[in-house]
């Protein structure tokens, strides 16, 4: 596949790596396929954000809104749920939070999973909402996927008219703008 890509872009197309990844999570594998020499686009957070592999510069950029993002924080302290936020390199938690879900029967790290899927560094926080006076992309939540399957609807309905709300695995349910 990686040398079917190669070629691909070698003959004039445009490669465009999508993912709910932050782009940090995708920085691995466009170095991997060489989409900075190529042309290539990371397209991150399950679409809120676009950036020229080469360049580095933002084509697209769609965060949720401060004031959106404190009241979906705020909200999130209802449920049995991990909540973060990934900025640039980093990958937000509070302080003292769980890491571990139970998932297939086991004890499972899902900050630390995150973390090293997507080349990130942990940093704790008192407070997420300390990460929420500037605008992100995207706040993840984790959780046993039985719990989210049974209050997901509960988690999204405030945000139904202003929030995309949405699975990408039975253990994340994300928010976006």
């Amino acid at each position: 596949t990686k040398e079917a890509l190669l070629a691909a872009q070698r003959s004039g197309s445009r490669l465009i790596l999508s993912s709910g990844r932050p782009v940090q999570g995708l920085r691995a594998i466009a170095a991997e396929l060489e989409l900075q020499d190529n042309g290539g686009l990371l397209v991150a957070f399950n679409g809120a954000r676009v950036i020229d592999a080469q360049t580095d510069e933002v084509l697209f950029d769609q965060p949720m809104e401060e004031r959106a993002l404190r009241a979906l924080v705020g909200h999130m302290r209802d449920f049995d749920v991990i909540p973060w936020i990934t900025e640039g390199k980093y990958l937000y938690v509070e302080r003292g939070c769980r890491h571990t879900i139970t998932y297939r029967d086991a004890p499972f790290d899902i900050v630390d999973y995150e973390r090293r899927m997507c080349d990130l560094e942990l940093v704790e926080v008192d407070d997420l909402l300390e990460v929420c006076s500037r605008p992100q992309d995207k706040l993840l939540c984790a959780s046993e996927p039985e719990y989210l399957q049974a209050h997901w609807r509960a988690m999204h309905e405030p945000f139904t008219d202003t929030l995309s709300g949405m699975f990408t695995a039975d253990f994340y349910f994300e928010f976006m703008a």
